[in-house]
């Protein structure tokens, strides 16, 4: 058993869930959505304080006013850019480091005890089928991705293409997947990539997971990295 799937097994399950698709039911979330407003007394003719309700005006000194609510964070800076031509020409997201909500609501995130891009090991990467804002880059991933099909990251410098070995289904505690070897006794110095989303799309029963293989890197052309 690797290290990955012994001591920090549950931990990763956890992380996985929270950080892909909105825990991963996404799709009880749409259906609840419509209900949040009455269950807060916020649906379609309560009040939204006691004063519009004929409660008595709250008395005693004024409070001060408040500083205006700070800007949300900026968007982390990706780590490089993905396309897979099968989900479209106009596939393209960024790739950011580390499985956080913040990255994975932006783009496409690294496992980052797992490889980096392009060196030995396994690269693994995580991203959303469905969430709640509506991202969700991978929500077509299990039901187009094919053997043979290329995975294309690129950072500044670098292009790397991956080509896809093949797929599976399994249970959310398999981080096994995320060995050097991808469970399954491939040769780590292949410089391998693993994508991993959710299945049901929306449910948390299972993973979907991509394996595959470095099969060529170049140079890339000078100029902007575009994102979809």
């Amino acid at each position: 058993m690797t290290d990955l799937a012994s001591g920090r097994r549950h931990r990763r399950r956890l992380v996985v869930c929270l950080g892909s698709a909105a825990i991963l039911g996404a799709g009880l979330i749409f259906e609840a959505g419509p209900l949040l407003g009455w269950h807060s007394g916020r649906g379609p003719g309560a009040p939204l304080n006691p004063a519009s309700a004929g409660a008595p005006a709250p008395t005693g000194t004024p409070t001060p006013a408040t500083s205006p609510p700070a800007a949300p964070p900026a968007a982390p800076a990706p780590a490089a850019v993905i396309r897979i031509p099968a989900l479209g020409p106009d596939w393209v997201y960024p790739v950011f480091d580390g499985i956080t909500d913040d990255n994975l609501n932006h783009g496409i995130a690294h496992y980052s005890e797992t490889a980096a891009l392009g060196q030995p090991g396994n690269y693994a990467l995580a991203g959303h089928r469905s969430s709640v804002s509506g991202f969700h880059p991978w929500a077509d991933l299990p039901d187009v991705i094919a053997t043979g099909d290329v995975v294309i990251l690129s950072t500044d410098a670098v292009v790397y293409d991956y080509v896809v070995d093949g797929t599976k289904q399994t249970v959310p505690e398999d981080v096994g997947v995320l060995a050097p070897d991808q469970e399954r006794h491939a040769d780590p110095a292949r410089q391998l990539i693993t994508l991993t989303t959710c299945t049901p799309r929306y449910g948390s029963s299972g993973r979907f997971i991509v394996f595959g293989h470095l099969a060529d890197q170049h140079p890339r052309h000078p100029g902007p990295q575009r994102f979809e």
